[in-house]
């Protein structure tokens, strides 16, 4: 008995608070937010070797530009500045989804006020411990990543349907007709992020309320 009550004490015999939860967790791993981000940093990196790889098969002229329908409304010289903006534009999106997929564990642990979330959803959330936070967090990570390789695979047909369309056109004779880019697979996908995006929240929302419910019956 005074054993493990001196295993309770200090040496200045003082009876050891335990650490808050936040203070005694440990700091945020990097692969926690890389394991959430590889697939949008390798489809990006499947957009510059594809459009690479197509480059030098290219012929004098490919569309820039085209209407709601897919037809091409405006043509240009396949030069490296218009040939390698989709890659330039894929860069800015989907390093984008990346850098938050990394960030967003740490900002959950150090700065959970700047993650978004609706009102009092968010009071609560914020109010849990922070691994926790982490961890309901989890749908949305899964969403971005989700994000990240459709948005890829979005480029890449572009880049493909692109070359496509301009290597057809060049060997067409003048007068026949000027192939479409399938520009319906667009509007899907937009579809279906904003569906993905409801449910992750939704999915968040739940956890966060088992969470606290949990909170409440343990204290």
């Amino acid at each position: 008995m005074t054993d493990g009550l001196a295993a309770e004490t200090t040496s200045a015999g003082s009876t050891r608070n335990a650490p808050s939860l936040d203070l005694a967790s440990p700091a945020p791993r990097p692969r926690r937010g890389l394991r959430f981000a590889a697939p949008t940093i390798l489809g990006l990196a499947t957009v510059w070797m594809l459009a690479a790889w197509w480059w030098p098969t290219l012929p004098a002229l490919i569309p820039l530009h085209f209407d709601a329908a897919g037809l091409p409304t405006r043509w240009g010289p396949a030069n490296v500045v218009n040939w390698f903006l989709i890659p330039f534009i894929a860069t800015w999106a989907l390093g984008l989804v990346a850098a938050i997929s990394l960030a967003l564990p740490a900002l959950a642990r150090n700065h959970p006020e700047f993650v978004n979330l609706p009102g009092r959803l968010k009071r609560i959330w914020i109010g849990l411990p922070a691994e926790t936070r982490i961890r309901t967090l989890a749908p949305l990570q899964w969403l971005l990543a989700g994000v990240g390789v459709g948005t890829s695979i979005l480029f890449v047909a572009v880049l493909e349907q692109t070359h496509a369309i301009a290597v057809e056109v060049a060997a067409s004779p003048e007068g026949a007709p000027t192939p479409q880019l399938r520009s319906g697979s667009i509007l899907l996908y937009a579809g279906l992020v904003v569906v993905a995006a409801i449910v992750a929240t939704i999915r968040v929302r739940g956890l966060v309320l088992r969470e606290e419910a949990s909170s409440g019956a343990t204290d």
